[in-house]
């Protein structure tokens, strides 16, 4: 699902989840007349001010009024998160667009394990609130508790906490899976990996094991990029993307999730070494094109 353009949405109210969690509504300065709902896994991309852009997960909503939750990165961030926790104020403008699906619920499943860490719990949640409304079995597996949305879930959600002796066991959890048990894991890199693992272990079908990432691993090393078209040089420093190195040249490249998961960022490429992150190229594509965000 997409938007033509971008179109302004005005911050209706803003709460603090947890010291580090914010959740933001916002609403259409010029609503649709009829909007379409938002499904499980949608994001959104935020102009906040020059060509910083950036793609946060929608909790619940349409097109008209919705709900993000934004964890602040201090040591991580790209200006994004810090931007929404410190700047933005209740009644401020915000450019929106592109709402995009990229953490599909698999149909034929008889049962669904959804795995969320830190803020990654707000692509699950509204896949969590279709479950249940659908009447599927399934359960949420989450170290925050993100109320209101969790409580109405009642016994279908378990929060875990090592400060509370309660820690997240994959092995605990997987192993009661089987062949048409669907598994989807919403975290960093080190709990994704413990999930793969376990997963293979366990001998669980590849299929069936869905991952998407927020965060973005480091860059790597500076390199220049060569446009064909414009015979134009971009310098993409150690710490940034080639996104943001093209858009800070004035270049308007469109993207959603901007962690490398749903392929709206893809360029072009002629010749060189590419280093690919990410998982929105299919293997066939990879000699051709990247993806500016992670890649």
């Amino acid at each position: 699902m997409a938007m033509d353009m971008w179109a302004d949405y005005r911050l209706l109210w803003r709460e603090k989840e947890t010291p580090t969690v914010l959740s933001l509504i916002f609403e259409a300065v010029r609503p649709k007349d009829s909007p379409n709902g938002l499904h499980p896994g949608t994001h959104v991309p935020l102009k906040l001010g020059g060509h910083l852009i950036r793609a946060y997960s929608v909790v619940e909503g349409n097109q008209n009024l919705f709900t993000l939750g934004v964890a602040l990165e201090r040591r991580t961030s790209r200006g994004g998160s810090l931007y929404l926790h410190e700047n933005l104020k209740e009644g401020d403008i915000v450019t929106i667009s592109n709402f995009a699906t990229t953490f599909p619920l698999a149909k034929e499943a008889d049962y669904h394990v959804l795995i969320a860490g830190c803020i990654e719990i707000t692509v699950l949640i509204a896949a969590c609130h279709t479950l249940q409304r659908d009447g599927h079995a399934y359960h949420l597996h989450s170290d925050v508790a993100f109320r209101p949305y969790l409580d109405v879930l009642g016994a279908n959600v378990t929060i875990y906490s090592n400060r509370m002796n309660k820690p997240f066991h994959v092995p605990g959890v997987l192993q009661k899976a089987d062949s048409n048990t669907h598994i989807y894991c919403c975290s960093g890199e080190r709990l994704m990996k413990d999930v793969r693992d376990t997963a293979s272990e366990l001998g669980l079908p590849k299929e069936n094991i869905h991952f998407e990432a927020f965060q973005t691993s480091g860059t790597g090393d500076p390199f220049t990029a060569k446009l064909a078209d414009s015979r134009k040089k971009v310098e993409v420093a150690s710490g940034e993307t080639l996104l943001d190195a093209l858009r800070e040249s004035r270049f308007d490249i469109p993207s959603t999730c901007e962690a490398g998961n749903c392929g709206t960022c893809r360029v072009g490429v002629r010749s060189g070494q590419i280093e690919h992150h990410g998982t929105g190229l299919l293997e066939n594509e990879k000699d051709s094109a990247m993806l500016s965000c992670v890649s």
